[in-house]
């Protein structure tokens, strides 16, 4: 069977794009990029296509994107990133459905202007990062230590959860060893770098800021570091590109905007 042609629509920087395209970078497969000239909604995925185009047949088009991520599998056989079993793939698939319900949330987090906004959206943000440190606990759902497709969705998702951390020190990160761990080792690929390079990490910590959101605003927000316990209390190297806060505070106050910051 001749593969297809693949071209991927969707608002550039999209997550569930970036997932696709990594997995297809994976394979050495190459994905025509269509980016659509609207914002990144993290709560929104009904914008993304793939189309599938091959000769002397009808186009396909797909707005799913884990069947997104289903055809990219499909497509190579050879070099399978689903476990083989039928059950650890069926609970592989369990676990990117999950992940997927985790961008909601942290829309949720990165929008959030009063605190008990902001504190049920961490509530509900820590709550689903807890079940997916229990899955990567286990060997069947990730394929013990190499590449899997779940992977694939895990990236996009820790390059935004360790951009917030670093710049704002919202602590998203802190006591899941595991997710810690799998996001340093992420985004060391270089198939992973290549869609999620280290120049766009800021993206979402800026557009928190601009918009006023409270996880921004460390002035505003309680200490929790007692209450996250030791880890908490260990010294934060500070990256590179944390000069972005020191950037970011140097921002004027809008007139007529409430105080905001812009």
């Amino acid at each position: 069977m001749t593969a297809p042609s693949l071209s991927l629509a969707a608002p550039d920087g999209h997550p569930l794009a970036q997932a696709v395209a990594i997995s297809l970078a994976v394979r050495g497969t190459s994905l025509e990029r269509v980016p659509l000239r609207q914002p990144v909604d993290l709560a929104d995925d009904t914008a993304l296509r793939l189309t599938c185009r091959r000769a002397a047949q009808p186009q396909v088009v797909l707005r799913d994107p884990l069947a997104m991520l289903d055809l990219t599998e499909d497509l190579h056989p050879d070099q399978p990133l689903h476990p083989r079993d039928p059950v650890r793939r069926a609970e592989h698939r369990e676990g990117l459905a999950l992940v997927r319900t985790v961008f909601p949330v942290l829309d949720q987090v990165c929008n959030a202007k009063a605190p008990r906004e902001l504190d049920l959206a961490i509530h509900l943000l820590r709550s689903r990062l807890t079940r997916i440190e229990t899955l990567l606990a286990s060997a069947q759902a990730t394929s013990g230590s190499g590449f899997s497709l779940l992977d694939t969705l895990l990236a996009p998702l820790l390059w935004r959860l360790k951009a917030l951390d670093e710049v704002f020190d919202s602590f998203l990160l802190i006591g899941f060893g595991r997710l810690d761990a799998r996001a340093g080792w992420l985004l060391a690929r270089p198939e992973v770098r290549g869609e999620l390079p280290a120049v766009r990490r800021l993206d979402l910590p800026r557009q928190a800021w601009e918009r006023g959101a409270l996880v921004a605003r460390r002035d505003e927000q309680p200490d929790w570091s007692a209450a996250l316990g030791p880890e908490a209390a260990e010294p934060v190297p500070v990256p590179e590109n944390n000069l972005l806060w020191r950037t970011l505070n140097t921002k004027v106050r809008s007139i007529g905007d409430g105080g905001a910051l812009r």
